[in-house]
C-alpha cells in the first residue's frame, strides 16, 4: 500500500504503520532555472543558501534551495567570468577563469571587498 512504511512482524502478526506528512511541509523544487545563456560554472553554498557563477560576464546569482528563488548577486561586467566560487565565513570567494583574477565579496551586501591578479590573463584558467 502505497504511503505505508515499517511493516513489523511478530508472532505471525503485521502491524503496519502510517507515516503521515504535515500539511503545511512543502517539496523542495526539483530544478532552479537560471536566466537565458547564462552558462554557470562553480556553486557554493551557505546553508539554504547557494551561489553560482556565469562563464558569460561573471556574473553570480543568490538563490535559496528550499524555495528555488533566484535574485541577482554580483552584476556581471563584459569580458569578465566566474568559476570557481567557495564561501569562508561571512565572505564569498570567487575564481576569474582566464581573466587570472580572484575576487572576495561581503556576503550580506555582495560588496566587493578585493580582487587581486593571480596570473596574467588569458595565459591561465583560475578555477577551484
Amino acid at each position: 500500500m502505497a504511503g505505508w512504511v515499517g511493516d513489523l512482524i511478530t508472532a505471525g502478526i503485521v502491524v503496519t504503520t502510517a507515516t503521515a506528512v504535515p500539511a503545511s511541509a512543502t517539496l523542495l523544487p526539483k530544478t532552479i532555472a537560471l536566466p537565458d545563456g547564462y552558462q554557470p560554472e562553480g556553486i557554493a553554498t551557505n546553508g539554504p543558501t547557494f551561489y553560482v557563477g556565469s562563464l558569460v560576464d561573471g556574473r553570480i546569482m543568490r538563490g535559496s534551495v528550499l524555495t528555488g528563488r533566484l535574485s541577482p548577486f554580483i552584476p556581471g561586467t563584459p569580458g569578465d567570468s566566474t568559476t570557481g566560487l567557495e564561501v569562508h565565513g561571512n565572505l564569498l570567494f570567487a575564481a576569474g577563469a582566464a581573466t587570472g583574477t580572484l575576487k572576495a565579496y561581503d556576503l550580506r551586501t555582495g560588496r566587493k571587498l578585493a580582487e587581486r591578479r593571480v596570473a596574467p590573463a588569458g595565459e591561465s584558467f583560475i578555477n577551484d
